[in-house]
């Protein structure tokens, strides 16, 4: 296993702490990024972070999170990138249903 496959392991599992994935989710790269965003253990404080990230999957993947929030949302519906907006707006959506 090397460096990049131990990070996305870390990025990926339920029982990383908060503090490592907060490390990953500055990490230069992408998919590793990503893989934070998607992670339901990833805290609010970070995924708002992520709704800067350069990369527009990465911000993409957060509005899959269930600990995204309304804020977050709304930052996200006006993102300069469209597959971004639409994917915020949906999600969103879902959240205000089953919330």
């Amino acid at each position: 296993m090397n460096i990049k496959e131990f990070k996305l392991l870390l990025a990926e599992s339920k029982f990383t702490p908060k503090e490592v994935l907060e490390i990953l989710a500055k990490d230069k790269d992408w998919c590793i990024r990503t893989c934070v965003a998607q992670n339901p253990e990833t805290s609010k404080e970070i995924l708002k972070l992520l709704t800067k990230d350069k990369d527009y999957l990465v911000r993409a993947f957060i509005t899959e999170n269930p600990n995204t929030s309304i804020e977050i949302f709304e930052i996200l519906e006006k993102d300069v990138n469209h597959y971004v907006r639409n994917s915020a707006i949906t999600f969103k959506k879902y959240y205000l249903f089953f919330k």
